[in-house]
C-alpha cells in the first residue's frame, strides 16, 4: 500500500470526536486528542495522517452493519469442562505455519465493507490452520461485496451472518487487497476510492490469474454463532482459529494508537466488524487482540488493536460468528494432511522408487558378472593391485 493512498483511506475512515463538552465543528483534532488522552491512561490516541483537520473535515457517515440474527445460523454448544485456557494467546505464534495469513491486514478504503473483510480474513485463517499451512488461499472480500446480492446493498450495509451463508452455499473465490493484483478478484478501485459497488460478473478480474472463476470457488462446510461467554470465545479460537465479531464503533476508536482500548468520548457512528486472533493482560487489564481492516498503518500495532475483555466492551462479545472450511483434496500420508516438506516428498515418491530399483538392479548385474568372469578379470589386473 502506498503512503498517499493509506492517508487518503484513513481520512475516509477517521471519525472525529464530538461530545457535550465541544459544541463547535471547527475544533481541531489536536484538541480532541488531548481530551481523549487526559481522560484515561489505558490507551493512547494519536493522528494517523498529516495535517490539522477539523471535526467538519473528518466527520464520516454512519456505518450501517446489521446484526439481524438469521434463523438458519445455529448456536454452537460450549462445554468448558477440562478446558485449559492460557493467560495469553496469539494465533499468529500458535500456528506459525499460518502466521503470514493470520497476520495479514487489509484496507477496506471508503467502502463500508468491514463485514466482508473480517469474514474472508477468518475464512482464510481457518483454511490455512485446518490444512497445517498447506493451503494459503486468500478469500476475496470483493467477491462477497459484488456477488452476494443478499449480503448487502452496496458499500453502506452488510450482514455478517449472510456472508458465512454465502460461503457455505455458493463459495468464494480468491482475491487480495486493492492494487495487489492477487487472486481471481482483487479489491477494486470503485469500492476503495469511491465507495461504489462493482457489478458482479462470474469471471476473474485479474488477467494474470489462470484459474477459471467457477474452479476457484472454495466452500465452507458449516458456520455457527459462538457462545458470547468470554471463555467460550477463547475455546473456539484455541480449537479452530480466529473468529469474526461486531462491535459498536465510536468516534474515539479512529484515533487508537496503542494500549487497551475502551470507549472514552465521542458519538456512536454505527457498528464495525473485526477479527479476534487472541487475548492477554496488559497493566492488569484483560484484553482481546483483534485485527482491523483500515490498513497496517493504522495504529502502532500494524493494524491490530487491543480492547478490554470480559466486560462486553462496545458489545464486542455479543455477536461472534465463525465456521469451518471444506478442505480441498490434498496428497496424504497415513492419515490426514502433512507439512509442506513431507507433501513434496510424497508427490515425488513415484520418481524416487524407480531410481532406487534401477540402481539396485545394476549392482546385482555387476556382482553376477564379476563372479562369472572372475578369472579373466584376475589375469588383467597387475599383481601389485591384487588383494591377497
Amino acid at each position: 500500500m502506498f503512503p498517499a493512498v493509506s492517508s487518503f483511506s484513513l481520512l475516509c475512515l477517521a471519525s472525529l470526536l464530538y461530545s457535550s463538552h465541544v459544541k463547535s465543528e471547527n475544533v481541531t483534532v489536536d484538541y480532541f486528542l488531548t481530551l481523549i488522552n487526559s481522560r484515561q491512561t489505558s490507551w493512547k490516541a494519536g493522528k494517523h495522517f498529516v495535517g490539522n483537520f477539523t471535526v467538519k473535515t473528518l466527520t464520516r457517515s454512519n456505518v450501517r452493519i446489521f446484526l439481524r440474527r438469521e434463523s438458519y445460523v445455529p448456536d454452537k454448544p460450549c462445554n468448558l469442562e477440562d478446558v485449559q485456557i492460557p493467560e495469553s494467546f496469539d494465533a499468529r505464534t500458535h500456528w506459525p505455519e499460518c502466521s503470514d495469513v493470520i497476520g495479514r491486514v487489509e484496507n477496506q478504503g471508503q467502502c463500508e465493507a468491514c463485514w466482508a473483510f473480517a469474514a474472508t480474513s477468518v475464512m482464510s485463517d481457518r483454511l490455512c490452520i485446518k490444512t497445517n499451512g498447506r493451503v494459503k488461499f486468500q478469500f476475496s472480500p470483493q467477491d462477497l461485496v459484488s456477488c452476494c446480492s443478499y449480503c448487502d446493498s452496496g458499500c453502506t450495509v452488510g450482514v455478517s451472518s449472510k456472508a458465512w451463508h454465502y460461503y457455505a452455499n455458493h463459495g468464494i473465490v480468491s482475491g487480495g487487497g486493492f492494487n495487489s493484483f492477487q487472486g481471481c478478484k482483487p479489491y477494486q478501485e470503485s469500492e476503495f476510492m469511491q465507495s461504489k459497488k462493482t457489478e458482479c460478473n462470474k469471471r476473474c478480474d485479474n488477467p494474470s490469474y489462470d484459474v477459471p472463476y467457477a474452479d476457484d470457488k472454495h466452500f465452507g462446510s458449516e458456520y455457527y454463532m459462538v457462545n458470547k461467554t468470554p471463555e467460550c470465545i477463547q475455546k473456539e479460537i484455541l480449537e479452530n482459529g480466529p473468529v469474526q465479531v461486531t462491535m459498536g464503533l465510536y468516534e474515539d476508536f479512529a484515533f487508537y494508537k496503542q494500549g487497551v482500548y475502551f470507549y472514552t468520548v465521542g458519538k456512536r457512528r454505527g457498528l464495525h466488524s473485526v477479527k479476534i486472533v487472541g487475548w492477554g493482560v496488559e497493566n492488569g487489564i484483560r484484553y482481546w487482540l483483534a485485527a482491523n481492516s483500515w490498513g497496517c498503518q493504522w495504529g502502532n500495532l500494524n493494524g491490530f488493536f487491543k480492547i478490554t475483555r470480559g466486560v462486553d466492551e462496545c458489545a464486542i462479545e455479543q455477536h461472534v460468528i465463525a465456521g469451518l472450511p471444506q478442505v480441498p483434496k490434498l496428497p496424504k500420508l497415513d492419515g490426514y494432511v502433512r507439512t509442506t516438506v513431507k507433501s513434496e516428498f510424497s508427490t515425488s515418491k513415484n520418481f524416487v522408487w524407480p531410481v532406487i530399483l534401477g540402481v539396485s538392479a545394476c549392482l546385482v548385474i555387476i556382482t553376477l558378472l564379476s563372479i562369472v568372469f572372475h578369472d579373466r578379470i584376475k589375469n588383467l589386473v597387475p599383481k601389485y593391485f591384487r588383494f591377497s
